[in-house]
């Protein structure tokens, strides 16, 4: 009995402990359920948590973009409205150019056609004086012929000797004869190329530059433009200035040329021929010494021949334009960067109507030129490219050209008006033109030592 109570209790008891195990199992796996369980809400809420946090950034970042995106928006707006009121204002100030421009091409083209008018009228008085000559003469006369007997009418009644101060009958007999075969220039006088003598005498009484071409505009009733009177008292001037310096009367042949006061007689007459011999011996003879000199002797003397060679294009230009042509070409080809050469060939070019040749010349002029020593043909290449940009339709560039010339000549004042007393003192010296030539020539060549 007892072994069966001991063994049913130990039986029960098995039966109480594996329930009991049992039971710590089921606890033990319902535990861990929990705990996962826990793990899991945890982990959700964290990664709930990050979520929301990524979209606060996101909103922010979206708020500050929207922002920025107002703020150009805003700045365009504004821009869009500066450009707006800037262009109206440039094309407002373009009107006012172009119409400026018009108004500046219309009164040049109104001179041109004055021009050309008194170029035909010159042409009828040619065509009609050597119509006279051929009748008279029954043959065609010359170069030579035409300037000797025109010499000679002059030495008949001036001949005046300034090496030995003699009275013009007593040095009557003792000019030399001038060598036929240097003497072989036309000569045909312009409006403003008739008033060289006025010139010459202006300068040698110490007349200013502008106040000459401000006379010479006067004298022309504004006919030749402000390049044309610029250039031509340069040329005159440079040409005294060699008179002055003795390079005429250094050279080898100087016995057989025209003596530099009989060439500023006749250049006070408005005749340019013995000006123009004595530039061109002046011319050969300094290449030929360029034969021998150095490399930077032989650039120097280049340099100074196309200077030469400007001066006797300028003043051959009025009678004989395929002369001056072939100079001016000749000067560039001694010194491609000199600017007066480039600007003078643009103006013979335009004048024989090659306008691309003219256009490329005054291009040339433009990039050669220095703003100070070349203000001048600055101006005038500026001018005349204004006009063909004009033309071309290039409106801006254009204005620029036209205001830099404008800009020039306006401060030259050649176009202004003379006063009363000026017109007066501009008749007396020009009524005492003529009876003051040979002190004037005197006077120019005081520096000349013989």
């Amino acid at each position: 009995m007892e072994k069966l109570l001991s063994s049913e209790f130990v039986n029960k008891a098995f039966e109480q402990f594996s329930f009991a195990l049992n039971r710590l199992n089921i606890n033990i796996s319902e535990l861990d359920n929990i705990k996962i369980t826990a793990l899991a809400l945890i982990i959700s809420a964290l990664i709930i948590f990050l979520l929301l946090i990524v979209v606060v950034i996101f909103c922010n970042i979206i708020n500050l973009f929207r922002k920025t995106s107002s703020r150009q928006s805003n700045k365009s707006s504004s821009y869009e409205s500066d450009s707006v009121f800037s262009e109206e204002e440039q094309q407002e100030l373009e009107l006012e150019l172009q119409k400026e421009l018009d108004l500046a091409l219309a009164q040049r083209a109104e001179l041109e056609q004055k021009k050309e008018q008194e170029q035909q009228n010159l042409l009828l008085q040619n065509q009609e004086k050597e119509e006279n000559a051929r009748k008279k003469k029954q043959e065609e006369e010359n170069d030579y012929q035409r300037l000797n007997s025109f010499k000679n009418k002059i030495d008949s009644e001036i001949s005046f000797d300034w090496k030995k101060q003699q009275t013009p009958n007593e040095a009557a007999n003792t000019i030399d004869n001038i060598d036929a075969s240097n003497l072989s220039y036309k000569q045909e006088v312009s409006k403003l190329y008739s008033l060289i003598g006025l010139l010459i005498n202006m300068f040698g009484r110490g007349v200013d530059d502008l106040k000459i071409a401000q006379t010479l505009n006067y004298k022309t009733q504004g006919l030749s433009d402000e390049n044309d009177i610029l250039k031509l008292i340069s040329a005159v001037k440079y040409f005294i200035s060699l008179c002055q310096s003795d390079k005429f009367y250094k050279l080898e042949n100087y016995q057989e040329l025209p003596d530099v006061e009989q060439a500023l007689y006749h250049l006070i007459n408005n005749d340019v021929s013995l000006a123009l011999v004595l530039l061109e011996n002046l011319m050969d003879k300094s290449i030929d010494k360029s034969n021998n000199a150095s490399e930077n002797k032989r650039q120097q003397i280049f340099s100074q021949v196309s200077d030469y060679a400007c001066c006797l294009g300028t003043l051959a230009e009025n009678s004989d334009l395929m002369l001056a042509t072939s100079v001016y070409e000749m000067a560039i080809e001694l010194n491609s960067s000199n600017a007066t050469a480039w600007s003078r060939l643009g103006d013979v070019y335009r004048q024989a109507n090659s306008e691309s040749k003219a256009i490329w010349a005054y291009q040339n002029a433009y990039s050669f030129a220095d703003s100070e020593i070349n203000a001048s043909e600055l101006a005038n290449a500026s001018q005349n490219m204004s006009n063909y940009l004009y033309a071309q339709g290039n409106t801006l560039q254009a204005t620029k050209m036209h205001n830099i010339a404008k800009q020039y000549y306006d401060s030259l004042n050649i176009n202004n008006s003379f006063t009363e007393q000026e017109i007066d003192a501009l008749k007396i010296i020009e009524s005492n033109q003529q009876q003051n030539i040979p002190e004037l020539i005197a006077n120019l060549l005081q520096n000349q030592h013989y």
